[in-house]
């Protein structure tokens, strides 16, 4: 198996990622205000960027202890290249398999709930 030239030879998780992950697409919006005194805003989505990451799913129990406080229908956790990390800060929306996740938004902003691993990043993401 050749060694991808963005990541050290070697390391079994490099070579795993790269015979592993699949393709997801993920959305950035450009918010514009559709009425100023209501404070409504209207999302135009921006063609998707697409990036290569390891999919699993959460069951329901994992769920509520990694996403405490959030209802959840579906969960997974993402593992993505620390060099697609910046795409999935401004996402919006994340498309797996048709299915569409989000990442975690609270009063304070938008944030997403991640653990940096050194090449990787551990991303949660969820369905609504």
């Amino acid at each position: 198996m050749s060694c991808n030239e963005e990541f050290r030879c070697g390391n079994p998780l490099n070579e795993f990622f790269n015979s592993k992950a699949r393709n997801i697409y993920i959305y950035v919006a450009r918010e514009t205000i559709a009425d100023p005194e209501e404070k409504n805003v209207e999302l135009n989505y921006l063609p998707p960027y697409t990036i290569k990451a390891l999919i699993t799913d959460l069951t329901t129990t994992q769920a509520m202890w990694k996403l405490q406080g959030i209802h959840v229908q579906r969960a997974k956790e993402l593992v993505i290249a620390s060099k697609d990390f910046k795409i999935i800060l401004m996402s919006h929306k994340i498309v797996i398999d048709g299915n569409t996740y989000y990442g975690w938004k609270d009063n304070a902003g938008k944030n997403i709930q991640y653990r940096n691993e050194g090449d990787y990043y551990r991303v949660l993401v969820y369905s609504k």
